[in-house]
């Protein structure tokens, strides 16, 4: 049995290929991101687009600013999806934050891990991301200093529903 998985380099590394995806990620028709909803967990791992983000077009690359980045992660991306009082930090919102250092956001190295529900052989890709000291979530820190404290606050969100809908939608669904 072998743990080595073979894929095809498709290139886009270089600061032109970086200077595309800037021009893309300020086209008011795109979103940045990118999910096959798990479906390809063990092969591909785009799961860490925000921190790649921060990491290679923001500060290496220089092809998008730091504030429109986050625009794009968070507001950009609430809006479009109708998430409802999400992707802004003002009175009244429920804005999940991230605290990161600018200077040393970026997404870790790829390596398996075996954690899939019910499996004793299978794994999926996983990245650690670096530079996030906190996370909070609902009001609730659920990264300290680096560290998962164990608090899981998150809820299922539906587009366009008030967050007092999604709760009374949540008492009476098992999600």
């Amino acid at each position: 049995r072998s743990d080595t998985i073979f894929s095809i380099d498709y290139g886009g590394h270089d600061q032109a290929a970086y200077e595309l995806r800037g021009r893309l990620w300020h086209d008011d028709r795109t979103l940045i991101g990118a999910s096959d909803a798990g479906a390809h967990l063990d092969m591909i791992d785009t799961f860490a687009f925000s921190t790649s983000v921060l990491q290679k077009g923001v500060r290496e690359h220089k092809v998008i600013s730091l504030e429109q980045a986050v625009h794009q992660m968070t507001q950009r991306a609430a809006t479009y999806f109708g998430l409802i009082d999400r992707g802004t930090i003002a009175e009244g919102q429920f804005a999940d934050l991230v605290v990161f250092d600018p200077a040393t956001v970026g997404r870790g190295a790829t390596y398996f891990r075996h954690d899939l529900p019910g499996a004793t052989d299978a794994f999926r890709l996983y990245a650690e991301a670096e530079g996030i000291s906190h996370v909070i979530v609902n009001g609730v820190e659920i990264v300290c200093n680096g560290d998962h404290t164990g608090a899981l606050p998150g809820a299922v969100l539906r587009s366009g529903r008030s967050e007092e809908h999604t709760s009374e939608l949540q008492s009476r669904e098992t999600i």
